[in-house]
């Protein structure tokens, strides 16, 4: 199985960003994109925690509400082509304030000797980016998802 760290921008959200109906490209007849994230990319987790600290040093702690794996995903995407960093940004400006699924290949039972490796979709957010103009032909875009926790419609 290979390694998944990427999204994908529809086709209805690509008609949406290109303001015209865009042909299927696809042989099962969608013109789906997929964007992989480059290598380094990081992944920090925390957890949401009530902690009451008493006088002698001695704390209780639990956790704070359902969701409590609180979780941003550094990742950026260099040296793409220009047309593809320009459709990668406007697919952050359409997802402004809403989610997107990310499909991370995660290992579990690492210490086995065949590690079993799953894939986990998770939906996160682009609140914010950074475009960095490489040169002519060039972008390389930086940001960093936050992972929401939200019904499926």
């Amino acid at each position: 199985m290979s390694k998944q760290y990427q999204f994908k921008i529809t086709h209805t959200d690509l008609n949406s960003i290109l303001g015209a109906t865009t042909p299927p490209r696809a042989t099962d007849g969608t013109a789906d994109i997929t964007v992989s994230v480059d290598r380094g990319f990081s992944r920090q987790i925390s957890n949401s925690l009530l902690t009451a600290k008493f006088g002698d040093g001695y704390e209780q702690r639990a956790l704070n509400g359902i969701n409590t794996k609180q979780e941003q995903i550094s990742v950026s995407f260099n040296n793409r082509d220009y047309k593809e960093g320009n459709l990668i940004a406007a697919f952050f400006d359409l997802k402004a304030g809403l989610n997107f699924n990310l499909t991370v290949t995660n290992t579990k039972d690492v210490e086995s000797s065949s590690p079993t490796e799953t894939t986990e979709t998770i939906k996160v957010t682009c609140d914010e980016y950074n475009l960095v103009y490489v040169n002519d032909s060039a972008v390389s875009i930086q940001t960093t998802f936050r992972r929401v926790y939200e019904p499926t419609a």
